[in-house]
């Protein structure tokens, strides 16, 4: 009997497929080595006293909607202005997230003054230059 990682496992390989088939590997990268370099990520977490990554979470598979009003730029806007030191946005659609939420983030600027976090499953390459592609200012 699968496990619900093994289930989630399957369901991003077909995600990954289904982006590869509509962005090419090469695209993608092409598209990520264009981005601004992005904010060092350690360097805002390690910069003195305690430093909170807030996320940005419409839903979550347990609890179902969070945040019936979602808007993932208020967010964002919203927790770098009261001290967060980066942004962790969910991308994955078990949590009604997707990559659109990063790069609205992005286009905000809230993303210039503290890095984001692509908080997803990743488990290949092409997932980080998507999210790079996406937001440049840092993925996990």
């Amino acid at each position: 009997m699968p496990s619900i990682l093994d289930d989630i496992v399957a369901a991003k390989r077909l995600e990954l497929a289904e982006a590869m088939q509509a962005v090419s590997y090469a695209d993608v990268e092409h598209a990520a080595a264009e981005q601004p370099r992005p904010l060092n990520l350690s360097g805002a977490l390690t910069s003195g006293g305690i430093r909170l990554i807030a996320e940005v979470k419409k839903a979550s598979p347990s609890r179902g909607l969070l945040s019936p009003n979602f808007d993932p730029v208020h967010l964002a806007h919203t927790y770098v202005s009261n001290g967060a030191a980066a942004i962790s946005c969910l991308t994955d659609p078990r949590f009604q997230g997707e990559l659109a939420h990063l790069s609205s983030i992005k286009q905000s600027g809230a993303s210039g003054r503290a890095p984001v976090i692509r908080k997803d499953f990743i488990f290949d390459p092409y997932q980080v230059y998507e999210a790079r592609a996406a937001v440049p200012t840092a993925s996990s």
